[in-house]
């Protein structure tokens, strides 16, 4: 599974870690898992961590994905949640900046970012940075134990 999700009730933070290599399906799955969840928190505030994603992987995705998971998004109109996606490769930052520019007319705002520090100030939680960075990398450390190589 190349995605994992982790919330962080405190500051209504939803952590999506990608890794590996991604499909358009495997990217649909996830949208549709994370529209279950916006279900349940209106004002969800989506970081989007693709460090652990392989340029090679993002091959197979095509541009259509991006629409139908716009598709998806633009049924929910949620206008409190923001999505930040840090993307340090240029090919996975190219299509992050696709992706969050067909869907950020479905929330308060969707943006790509290249480095963390960059994200959490545009989603309001560069206060509490330390405090994210240690859930980060618990996080890790869980997707590490869950799907070792």
């Amino acid at each position: 599974m190349p995605y994992t999700r982790h919330h962080l009730p405190e500051h209504n933070l939803l952590l999506t870690r990608a890794f590996g290599v991604i499909t358009d399906e495997d990217v649909m799955d996830h949208v549709r898992a994370v529209d279950e969840a916006h279900a349940q928190w209106d004002d969800l505030l989506e970081l989007g961590d693709t460090e652990g994603l392989e340029a090679r992987g993002m091959t197979s995705l095509t541009m259509g994905v991006i629409f139908r998971a716009g598709k998806i998004e633009a049924g929910r109109k949620s206008q409190k949640s923001k999505l930040a996606i840090v993307a340090h490769n240029p090919l996975v930052y190219g299509f992050a900046r696709a992706y969050t520019t067909v869907v950020s007319g479905n929330r308060a705002g969707a943006d790509a970012f290249r480095s963390i520090d960059e994200a959490l100030e545009w989603l309001g939680l560069a206060p509490h940075r330390e405090e994210i960075l240690a859930f980060i990398d618990e996080a890790a450390r869980k997707d590490r134990e869950a799907h070792p190589d």
